[in-house]
């Protein structure tokens, strides 16, 4: 028997699915790329009602713990989709690489088609 106290493992973090149709359309790439960006504090959430105080005590999940999915007839990538996004002056340049891997994991989560 151990004298260390049972310390039971914490609960995963919750985590809420966005699903998009469309995923990889220009709306969806920004959306994604976007969210990545704030929740890693890399640019700050302007325009976003949700951040403000009248949202402040609903309950919202917190970016950091939305995970993207969706379909999309397009197979051209979310990473290569930013990128041309970031050209076009859609979004900041150097932005789209430094949230590549969330781009990744969401780019695994897209689905061929549209919905059944």
């Amino acid at each position: 028997m151990s004298a260390e106290p049972f310390l039971p493992t914490p609960p995963p973090a919750a985590r809420f699915g966005v699903w998009l149709i469309g995923a990889r359309g220009s709306v969806a790439t920004t959306a994604i790329t976007g969210c990545a960006a704030v929740a890693a504090g890399l640019h700050p959430p302007t325009g976003m009602v949700t951040e403000t105080a009248d949202f402040a005590d609903c309950g919202l999940p917190p970016l950091s713990s939305l995970v993207f999915g969706g379909h999309d007839t397009v197979d051209c990538p979310l990473p290569k989709r930013a990128e041309h996004l970031a050209a076009g002056g859609v979004l900041p340049h150097g932005l789209p690489a430094a949230v590549h891997a969330e781009l990744l994991a969401a780019d695994r989560e897209i689905r061929p088609g549209g919905p059944p």
